[in-house]
């Protein structure tokens, strides 16, 4: 398992609780970072994990990642504005105020109370790049969760799954994550 981004304890201890022996299985999670310069090798590894079908799991600055990693595709100056304040296109914006707390997220039909802080959303104009390939779910006009159809687990979410994580009661999308690297 490799873990990106220096915001990693508490992903590293949520899946120390699931499976003591996470490391041992083939699998990317992107998490958040303070290195700038980091950011682009993060794309980079996300690319080659989707072209690869290797399983993948981005969270919040990770989760943006993912999605401009895709938008890259047809639009190779596409960034967040949380990097690049003047890319074109931004495909992340900064959001009017911080988002911070339990909040709910549809995902498939079923509610959950997830734990989010964030400043930058998806910039939903976007959307047309990814309905085709893409499920696609927004709660109160906010891209919460997004998973590429056609792979075995390629998905990211803007909240935080690890802070709803315990040994006695593991997140749902570690679980699902664990049980394909496993493979």
């Amino acid at each position: 398992m490799e873990i990106i981004g220096d915001f990693n304890t508490s992903v590293k201890k949520a899946l120390e609780e699931i499976d003591s022996n996470y490391q041992q299985y083939d699998g990317l999670v992107a998490c958040g970072t303070h290195n700038p310069s980091n950011v682009e090798m993060m794309i980079v590894k996300i690319k080659e994990a989707r072209k690869t079908g290797r399983p993948f799991l981005g969270i919040c600055f990770g989760f943006q990642m993912m999605l401009v990693e895709w938008m890259r595709r047809k639009f190779p100056m596409a960034h967040s504005a949380e990097i690049e304040s003047n890319a074109t296109p931004k495909v992340f914006s900064q959001l009017p105020e911080m988002r911070v707390g339990i909040r709910s997220v549809f995902w498939q039909g079923k509610e959950s109370q997830e734990s989010h802080w964030h400043r930058y959303g998806f910039a939903r104009k976007h959307s047309a790049y990814f309905e085709k390939e893409w499920e696609l779910s927004f709660t109160d006009g906010i891209l919460e969760i997004a998973k590429l159809r056609g792979h075995k687990f390629f998905m990211g979410t803007q909240w935080h799954p690890e802070y709803q994580s315990s040994r006695e009661n593991p997140h749902w999308v570690f679980k699902e994550f664990l049980a394909l690297c496993k493979k």
